[in-house]
Formats: structure tokens, sequence, C-alpha cells
């Protein structure tokens, strides 16, 4: 199978999912006394750590590599997040910064963020702001590939991508160490402090927070609607493929992968944490001295621990109840809430096992299905039989997407309508592009990820596998994305992702309709219908909850 694949291909970016010369200015009274609209026209910035200035393009101007927190390495690794230095003069950010240690990167000066704005605004002039959390399962990824300017252009809102630990590096944990299990989450929530601290100077409403994510990102910002130390920090989230509830079989994030979810209790990952200190030669003396010893390793070391820590802790001053509890106990934020996936989540998954040649077959549907699902294994082929899906892995993910992403999705969206003003949406392009690529034998449907290229330029793909090379957008999906990008930045600026566009989108309620939104190319495709019964969720509802 390899020898079908282009060289470039990167694998390790397949689950998360993607300068112009320094303008010379002063830095005199008089250029700092201007209006934010005069500085934001010649891409100039004073933030509360220092001037910055950045790339003018066109009607938007870009900040890359802006530090948020200090460098966390030495004392600081594994470590909360802590505030970044100040500087004098103006610092260039036309440079995207490094990508937190995964793959063969291992730079652990990591924690920065990026803004896009519109360079041309009246004064006083307040924006809503959006904040991006990357995918990537908490193990991989990197705002740096999502170019945000069609959302920003379009939707005249702010956007902010931020860059976070991941893997072991963001959620080890071990006895001792104050923090464990949740550095990436705290991450992100220094972030959203440096936005509230800074992003009027961009233009954009401190008091009006979009937080939004997809994936891995979708988990993060989830969580964060159930953090307590969130609070006030965002006054909307977006929750795209990856919810507070999601967990999975066996087989089905990877073929002979085991059943997990994004969550554990704390003990549990300082149970791991003692046996990676002990693989890494730091497993003697006090839990002082464990910490001590890894703080001193080279990075490359810590990243051979990476798959053991692809989830966060809860019974933890950040995540205090499993997430999923939490939403079912009324404890979270009182925000309003977009939430939502994709009609064929599991054909990305499905792609890849065949990529990696460990194909789902017609011959080995049922095997897989009795592995993943055991006693009830009977129930699942009864309701998803190769012959209705016409393939083993057309079944396959249809029966996975079903129980790790649409509902749990829906599952999540019910407890958070109970009191939040909640909005559900199902993409469903039968022709969708997204980050995992898909040989012709098999069709992509609206695979996991493939709503990202209609919110965004991604500069990690779509590929085609036939030919290397970028897959573009074609006219109705250009129109879709258009649609997407109103409805989701209606919904950043008011709470509600109804403008002028129809149909128009109705609440999701726990006691009354459950109608979701569904997006696909083509005006007449677009409608409302019960997601939760085209699911099945009655049946998987009882595996859902932990």
């Amino acid at each position: 199978m390899a020898d079908h694949l282009p060289q470039s291909l990167n694998w390790h970016k397949l689950s998360g999912a993607l300068a112009l010369a320094l303008i010379s200015l002063t830095s005199s009274a008089s250029a700092l006394a201007s209006t934010t609209s005069a500085k934001l026209d010649a891409g100039l910035v004073k933030t509360e750590q220092g001037l910055l200035q950045g790339i003018v393009d066109g009607d938007l101007v870009h900040f890359r590599g802006i530090r948020y927190a200090a460098p966390p390495v030495g004392a600081l690794r594994f470590a909360p997040p802590q505030l970044p230095a100040r500087w004098r003069g103006v610092r260039a950010a036309n440079t995207f910064g490094p990508i937190c240690p995964q793959g063969k990167e291992f730079n652990e000066d990591c924690l920065f963020l990026n803004v896009s704005a519109p360079k041309a605004l009246k004064q006083g002039t307040r924006l809503p702001v959006m904040v991006w959390l990357h995918g990537g399962g908490l193990s991989v990824g990197t705002p740096n590939t999502y170019d945000a300017s069609r959302l920003v252009r379009q939707g005249h809102v702010v956007f902010v991508g931020v860059e976070f630990r991941v893997n072991a590096f963001g959620f080890f944990g071990i006895k001792g160490l104050p923090g464990s299990g949740t550095f990436g989450f705290q991450d992100q929530q220094a972030a959203l402090r440096w936005v509230k601290q800074n992003i009027s100077a961009f233009g954009g409403d401190p008091n009006n927070v979009t937080l939004f994510g997809e994936s891995g990102g979708g988990v993060s910002t989830c969580a964060q609607v159930v953090s307590p130390k969130a609070r006030n920090l965002f006054q909307r989230a977006i929750i795209q493929s990856g919810t507070c509830s999601i967990s999975w079989p066996k087989h089905a994030v990877g073929i002979d992968l085991p059943a997990g979810s994004f969550f554990q209790p704390l003990s549990e990952t300082e149970a791991l944490g003692v046996a990676a200190a002990a693989r890494l030669g730091c497993g003697d003396g006090s839990d002082a001295a464990r910490i001590a010893c890894l703080r001193k390793l080279p990075s490359e070391k810590i990243a051979s621990e990476g798959g053991t820590f692809t989830f966060a802790a809860f019974n933890t001053p950040t995540l205090p109840l499993d997430p999923q509890a939490a939403l079912a106990s009324g404890k979270y934020h009182r925000v309003p809430i977009m939430i939502g996936f994709t009609r064929d989540e599991s054909r990305a998954m499905a792609s890849g096992a065949l990529l990696t040649g460990k194909p789902i077959t017609d011959q080995n549907y049922t095997r897989l299905i009795g592995e993943a699902f055991g006693p009830k294994a009977g129930s699942v082929l009864s309701r998803y039989p190769l012959q209705r899906f016409g393939d083993g892995a057309s079944a396959w993910s249809a029966a996975n997407t079903d129980r790790m992403f649409a509902c749990p999705a829906l599952y999540d969206a019910l407890n958070l309508s109970s009191h939040n003003r909640t909005f559900v949406y199902e993409f469903a392009d039968p022709n969708g592009i997204g980050l995992v690529p898909f040989l012709p034998t098999m069709k992509s449907g609206a695979s996991h990820s493939s709503e990202l290229p209609l919110l965004f330029d991604l500069a990690d793909g779509p590929i085609d596998l036939t030919n290397g090379k970028k897959i573009a957008r074609s006219p109705v999906q250009e129109a879709l994305a258009k649609t997407m990008i109103g409805y989701w930045t209606d919904f950043a600026r008011s709470g509600d992702p109804n403008s002028s566009r129809k149909p128009t989108w109705p609440p999701f309620r726990r006691s009354g309709s459950r109608k979701v939104l569904v997006l696909a190319p083509g005006s007449d495709r677009l409608r409302t219908t019960d997601a939760y019964s085209s699911h099945r969720c009655d049946f998987w509802e009882e595996m859902i909850v932990r």
C-alpha cells in the first residue's frame, strides 16, 4: 500500500488533523498615541508585554508567534503556565512559533498564539473574537496550519489560534506534581487570559469571546465548558467532532488499538506516570527526586512516552469531575453552545486502516465488531448489517460513527440544552475533503475533519493520493463554505447562528424539538433532521455513559 502514497505525505499530521518584510516604524510617543485603527493599518499593536509588528495582508493583518506564556522548560516543564516576560522596543510577529513537541519536533519553548484581524476599523470598534483549539487527539497538531483569512474577512471577526502542550508534555502526571494531567488545558486557559487582557488592541471585544475547536480541540473546548478555572474566560463555545462524552471501543481509532476515552481519574494518570518515570530512569527516590530527574531529561526522552498520555485527568483543580458527569449534573458554564459532527466521521479511520495495511473487509467485519462490542455484538450487527451498507468498511464506519461521535455529541447536547441555548449540526457533504486522505477505491463521504477545509484554508491538506496535490473546493463547496462561515460567525457575534441564512437553525432542546441542521452542498440540501433517531442513539446511549 505504501507505494500508492506520495512521499511528501506526513503521517503524524493525519489526525489532526494544519512573511512579508518587517515594516520599519517608529515607537515614538506620538506614534503610540494613534488610534487602534491606525496602528492596525500599519500592523503595529501594543500588548501588555510590549509592541508587536505584524504582517499587513491587504485588508487583514496577521500576527504570528505571539508568546502568551513563559517557556515551559527546565523547572517549568510539567508545571502550570507562567506569565511571559515583557520586552522593550518592537518585536516582529511575522513568523510562526515552534510546534509543541510531537513526532520529530522537540522544542518545548512553544507557548505561542497567532492573531488575524481586519485592518481598517473605526475607532472604538470591538469585533467578536474566535479562539481556535486545534485537533490532533491531544497528541499532535498546531494552529500554524490553519489560515482563517476567509473566516475573518467574511465574518468580520478577530481570530486567535493557540499552540498548547500535547501528549506527555501536556498531560503527564505523577504523585506530588501540582497540575498533573492537565497542563495542556491550563495552557489554553492562559491563552484565554492573554486574550482577555490584550485582544482589544487588535480590535477584538474581550467580553465577546467564542472558544471553538475540532476533534481533540472539540474535546478541549468541552473540557473548558466544565472547568471552574475557565469561568468568564469565554462567552460562547463551538464543539466540533469531539465532546465530553466521546469514547471508543477496540479497533475504533485504529485496528488493534484498545478501547479508551480522553478523560481518566488522576489516580490512573499518576500510576502511569510512576511506570513511565521508571522506564525513563527516574523511578528511584522520593516524589520530588523523581520529578527533578524527569525535568532534567532531554525532550526526546520525554517524547518517547507521548503515546502513554493522550487523555486529561479529572479529580483535579482544572477538572474536578469527569466532564461527562459534569454535563449530566448541570455543572457547566452558562454560555450558548454550538455542537456537531460529520455524518461519516469514522470513514477517516477506515481509510487510515486501509492506508496502513490493515483494511476492514467483508471477511473481517463480523470479527472486528465482535471484538469491539462483545456481548452487544449481535445487536450491533443486526442494526448495521453488511449487506445494507454494501461493504465491510462502510458498515464498520457507520457503526463507529454513531457510537464514537454522533451519539456522544447528541447526548452532550441534551444535557447542555437543559440550561444553555444549544444548536446542533450534522455536516453531510457526500464528497468531503478532510485531512485524512482516501484512495479512489473508498468513498470519503463526510469523514472526520471534512468540515475544516470549508472553514479554513489548510497548509497540510487535503491531499489527492493519486497525484499528491491538494484538493480544491468545488463551486458548491465554496457556496457551502460561505454559508457555514456565516453561521459560525453569527453565532460568535450574538450566540445565535441565525441571520439571513436559510433554513432557520432551531435550538436543540432536551424537551421538545431535537432538530439538527444538516449542512450539505446545494441550497436544497440544507434542512433539519432528527439525527438522534437516524444515528440510533437510543440503542447506543447505554454504551456511551461511562
